[in-house]
């Protein structure tokens, strides 16, 4: 019998066995012995790959339930990361997304102040914005926009929410 123990796994055991005494020789059970050892780091490879997996998926669906706009910038204003609700209120497609700044979205004198705030939020930690975003039909929608720096391994980015304040204003 050969225990099968994946780290934090279940534990499996390997049963060989034979009716003659004595049937394997030490090379065989070296064998069985190096056998369950690859299945163990299998069976961790694939819970791993699992975990990765159900975490990409919860982060994708919890930026996917923001009521409001989701969304990441890098330290250009660049957008990285956004919900389907910044393209619907937008009109603007995935792909054209992928190439637009937070500044694209506002006319003056609310560009600037986004500007300002997100360079605030880069330095301070965290900001907040009241500020008209316009879509690509021209389309003016009022927003409470709050943002917070996330500092990542590849550079510092803003992420954020934005909230349509057209009953309050």
């Amino acid at each position: 019998a050969f225990p099968i123990l994946p780290a934090g796994g279940q534990r499996l055991v390997l049963v060989v066995y034979s009716n003659t005494v004595g049937h394997f020789d030490d090379e065989q059970v070296a064998l069985f012995g190096r056998l369950v050892q690859d299945v163990s780091f299998a069976l961790e490879f694939i819970a791993a790959d699992q975990a990765r997996a159900d975490a990409q998926h919860f982060r994708e669906q919890l930026i996917e339930s923001v009521a409001g706009l989701f969304f990441a910038l890098d330290a250009s204003g660049r957008l990285v990361l956004w919900n389907r609700r910044l393209e619907e209120v937008s009109g603007y497609a995935h792909e054209v997304l992928a190439t637009m700044r937070a500044a694209d979205f506002f006319v003056p004198p609310d560009k600037e102040l986004v500007c300002g705030r997100l360079e605030e939020a880069f330095a301070q930690g965290e900001t907040q914005v009241e500020a008209t975003l316009t879509g690509r039909d021209g389309t003016g929608t009022p927003y409470l926009f709050v943002g917070r720096r996330l500092d990542m391994a590849h550079g510092p980015l803003v992420v954020g929410t934005g909230i349509d304040i057209s009953d309050r204003v």
